[in-house]
């Protein structure tokens, strides 16, 4: 997500630079199990409240990633409906240690359901990202960050229901290939890249294309209000 500052209130130096400024600290409590969205609005409120933040969003066109499935009817073998009577953990265990355990069923599957975990990897110098039980909305949400592709993804799968996953690849700042493209081609012992990682073990592929970017636009932010 792009963050514009159009904050005309702020000090700056003479560089243009803003100035270091003391370690206000703000604190929050929330009751119960609030939503992400619950808390994005009272991290809003209170950031108004101790800085004078304001803000507002703007849509634009901008170059995304479309995240469809590469064959119609047919997923890679490191993607899976969630099976319906699958039995589900909600937290990794812990060895002896005390150090968690990323535990992986037989077929490399993640053993928490519900979010997208580090696994094992198989390759030296890959990532592996996993998840059971989440939908693919999510997937296409998050692997824009966890692949750094630079550029939103739109979830055009059309996949619904929750799914199981697994995937490796090399991440762009491990690779060596100059200049940075997504695909570049990396060492001969490197792992796939992340676009051919997703077409051969997800059977999933991304389209460059225009659409719909969102911005966050900083309209104000003071030194902050006594405690």
């Amino acid at each position: 997500m792009l963050i514009v500052s159009s904050n005309r209130d702020s000090q700056e130096g003479s560089n243009g630079l803003s100035q270091e400024c003391p370690n206000h600290g703000a604190e929050s409590r929330a009751d119960g199990t609030p939503t992400k969205d619950q808390m994005r609005l009272m991290m809003q409120a209170l950031l108004n409240q101790r800085f004078g933040f304001a803000m507002h969003y703007e849509i634009h066109e901008t170059a995304v990633y479309a995240l469809e499935v590469a064959k119609s009817g047919k997923l890679g073998a490191q993607l899976r409906p969630h099976p319906t009577n699958a039995t589900c953990v909600n937290q990794f265990s812990v060895n002896g240690a005390g150090q968690i355990a990323m535990d992986t069923d037989a077929d490399g599957f993640p053993t928490v359901c519900g979010g997208i975990v580090g696994v094992p990897s198989r390759i030296p110098g890959t990532l592996a990202i996993g998840a059971r039980n989440i939908t693919m909305k999510l997937f296409a949400g998050s692997i824009s960050e966890l692949g750094q592709l630079g550029r939103p993804v739109l979830d055009q799968m059309g996949l619904t229901g929750t799914y199981d996953f697994w995937l490796e690849f090399t991440p762009q700042n491990n690779r060596t290939a100059v200049p940075q493209e997504v695909n570049a081609p990396g060492p001969d012992n490197a792992g796939p890249a992340i676009i051919e990682a997703l077409k051969e073990q997800l059977g999933l592929k991304l389209e460059s294309q225009k659409g719909q970017g969102q911005e966050i636009i900083v309209d104000r932010i003071d030194h902050p209000s006594a405690n």
